[in-house]
């Protein structure tokens, strides 16, 4: 029975979805909620709400994984053959069942929350994102660059969403939208730097985890950047990738330390530009899987600490200044 649920959370990647959850948490209630108070102002999106768009997501992510193993069953046996779920020890036909069961709950909770808030044309976020991890793990996946790109705008969809169903919810009421949208305006402006964030590091971490399944990709038909490029080309554009990504922080960090914001600028400068110099370096000299895997790990680490820079931010403004 043990060994049953522990097989159902590697599927469903039960660490990945609690980090899902936590970022969706930290922008409501450590960017969101702060700033709306400073405008004597209360979420109008409720919290209730917010659960269930929680859920939603979650839902959505979790059926992403489920289908992506599905159908990489051949790939897995041979990229991480211990490790295999689908065929082995969860069939295929459940695997099958139970994406259906997450996708259609995801998207009806989600077509719910936006019919409470007077948008139900939101819901179809939950359907296209559906059906974007079924074609990602049916066909965008083996495409070069598209399949990257479909999970990278996922992971930015995920910071996205609570911002998103936050201004639409004000927007309901048009007769507190002009008087409260000023207060959404430097919510709007963080959040979409951290989408930004998402975005890059969740992309460059695909193209590290294409190099780290170079043979299984290959023999499974492929077409990723290391296999179409080679890895020489891979890590050069990688490497340039993350560099460019170091300089865009910089920039920022300089900004914050401009407006007084010089210890959160400092907590970004060990917790996520150093990391991420260090990358390069470990991603030069990378040969084996493992090396790989350990640098896919390293960027895992810098989107948690890049994401607490919400919290750092919030007791540093608010606790310490308000």
């Amino acid at each position: 029975m043990k060994s049953k649920i522990l097989s159902y959370y590697r599927l469903l990647r039960g660490t990945n979805l609690i980090f899902i959850m936590l970022i969706m948490y930290i922008i409501r209630y450590f960017l969101i909620v702060p700033w709306m108070r400073t405008c004597n102002d209360f979420p109008f999106f409720s919290d209730t709400l917010f659960h269930l768009l929680v859920i939603a997501t979650v839902f959505i992510a979790a059926a992403g994984y489920v289908i992506n193993d599905y159908f990489d069953q051949v790939i897995d046996g041979i990229n991480k053959s211990s490790k295999q779920i689908v065929g082995v020890k969860i069939s295929a036909r459940v695997a099958n069942l139970l994406f259906w069961i997450l996708s259609i709950a995801g998207s009806v909770i989600g077509i719910f929350v936006s019919f409470k808030i007077g948008h139900v044309n939101l819901g179809s976020i939950f359907i296209v994102a559906s059906f974007m991890v079924y074609y990602y793990s049916l066909k965008y996946k083996r495409l070069l660059l598209w399949g990257n790109i479909v999970v990278a705008f996922l992971s930015a969809l995920v910071v996205l969403l609570p911002w998103l169903f936050e201004f639409f919810a004000l927007l309901s009421k048009p007769e507190d939208f002009i008087t409260h949208i000023s207060c959404l305006a430097i919510i709007r402006k963080v959040t979409f730097l951290f989408v930004g964030f998402s975005f890059v590091t969740t992309l460059v971490r695909e193209w590290v985890k294409d190099l780290e399944d170079r043979v299984g990709d290959e023999f499974g038909g492929k077409k990723t950047l290391p296999v179409r490029f080679g890895v020489k080309k891979t890590k050069l554009v990688t490497n340039a990738a993350i560099v460019l990504f170091i300089l865009g922080l910089a920039i920022a960090q300089w900004q914050l330390i401009v407006y007084n914001y010089q210890y959160v600028a400092y907590y970004s400068m060990i917790t996520v530009s150093l990391p991420l110099i260090y990358m390069v370096t470990k991603l030069i000299r990378a040969q084996t899987p493992d090396d790989y895997h350990f640098i896919s790990s390293i960027l895992k680490i810098v989107m948690f600490f890049g994401i607490l820079t919400l919290v750092i931010s919030y007791i540093i403004i608010f606790k310490f200044q308000y």
